[in-house]
């Protein structure tokens, strides 16, 4: 069994900025990329890479009362998820973090995802018969 408090206690304790998130987040990437973005290199758990990461989030959430990610710390004191973390950039709470290079990520490309030859597209006209039909025996819909 993980112990989840540990887990938490000996990330946090290595001071300056922890992440909790997970690797397919986006709000997890945002977050990091604006912390990297200013030279702040936080120690990053991701909850989806380690063992026991669902009881370490549960206990998270336990402790700070957010159950979503990322969950970010400053020096062994809760700061919050990404909106957080992104004001807080912006009003100086991390100018007094130790900071390393500063790294700028590329944007991850779109991957467009294919339609049906016959989808419905952004201005098409919506056929107004045999769109929508109910069950034999439904009479709210014809």
């Amino acid at each position: 069994a993980v112990d989840a408090g540990l887990v938490i206690e000996e990330a946090v304790a290595e001071g300056g900025a922890t992440l909790f998130g997970k690797s397919g987040c986006p709000f997890c990437k945002r977050t990091k990329r604006a912390l990297y973005g200013i030279g702040v290199h936080p120690t990053i758990v991701e909850l989806d890479e380690i063992d026991g990461g669902a009881v370490v989030q549960k206990k998270l959430e336990e402790i700070t009362g957010k159950g979503t990610v990322p969950i970010v710390w400053l020096d062994g004191k809760f700061v919050g998820g990404s909106e957080e973390v992104l004001a807080g950039i912006e009003s100086g709470m991390f100018d007094a973090v130790e900071k390393k290079e500063i790294i700028e990520f590329e944007e991850e490309p779109k991957v467009p995802v294919p339609q049906a030859a016959n989808a419905l597209k952004v201005g098409d006209k919506v056929p107004d018969v045999g769109l929508w039909q109910g069950f034999p025996d439904d009479t709210r819909v014809s």
